[in-house]
């Protein structure tokens, strides 16, 4: 797609310029979710909490590119749990669901998507067999440079044109 690839293409292209591609738009929010999860799951465990395995996700859906991301733009991601189900056929696994999104440094929202994680399921205090945690995966926003460079929990970023 040379909209992707240069000026040039972009000029020609749908979106008047050069933008990044949708996937390109996808592995910042990837970047950020797993630097932001991985800190806080650290954050937990140093105060002494035990948290569940977190196992892979069975997949997403509704995923939308809504507008097109340039270079230069800045992107705030963010991850918020909207569910949780437990697993009758693996009784020490449950399904948490969640909607994440992409938000420019205009406010307009680019990109979107619900997702799914395996998570394991740990023994209840109380003495039940097995309690789904709530909230394991933490809807700290973030976003960081495509090029590495970040700070704690709020990470500011900016989609960069590629070679």
């Amino acid at each position: 797609q040379p909209f992707h690839l240069s000026e040039e293409g972009g000029s020609r292209g749908p979106f008047g310029g050069l933008s990044a591609s949708g996937w390109h738009t996808a592995a910042g929010w990837m970047k950020c979710y797993v630097k932001a999860n991985d800190a806080a799951r650290a954050k937990l465990e140093a105060a002494g909490n035990v948290l569940p395995e977190l196992g892979p996700g069975p997949g997403f859906t509704n995923l939308k590119w809504l507008k097109p991301v340039y270079p230069g733009d800045t992107l705030r991601y963010s991850c918020r749990v909207t569910g949780k189900r437990d697993l009758a056929s693996k009784p020490k696994w449950g399904i948490v669901f969640s909607m994440n999104e992409g938000i420019n440094q205009k406010g307009e929202l680019v990109y979107s998507f619900e997702g799914k994680v395996l998570t394991g399921r740990l023994p209840s205090p109380w003495g039940a067999s097995n309690a789904s945690l709530e909230g394991l995966i933490h809807a700290d926003e973030g976003a960081s440079k495509l090029t590495g460079h970040a700070r704690e929990h709020l990470h500011e970023g900016r989609q960069v044109r590629t070679k």
